[in-house]
């Protein structure tokens, strides 16, 4: 059976969780760091990296903030 396209939206996810992800090698911040500044379990944090549209606005402002990173450009520009 073919592979089907990925959704833009899906693809959209792939993104916000590969710079969440850079950032965090960036800054050399471990997932129990960002969890904490964002204000969620380890466990929350994993379930958000596997359903990334799960995400709070106040969670993502502040791993933002945590990873140094603009909450617009963490988001990314609409296509």
């Amino acid at each position: 059976m073919p592979k089907l396209r990925v959704s833009i939206e899906e693809q959209q996810n792939r993104e916000i969780i590969a710079k969440i992800r850079y950032g965090m090698s960036k800054q050399q911040v471990t997932h129990g760091e960002l969890a904490e500044a964002a204000r969620m379990t380890k466990e929350t944090l994993w379930h958000r990296y596997k359903k990334p549209d799960q995400f709070r606005l106040d969670e993502l402002r502040r791993v933002s903030i945590k990873l140094h990173i603009p909450l617009v450009e963490l988001l990314g520009e609409p296509t």
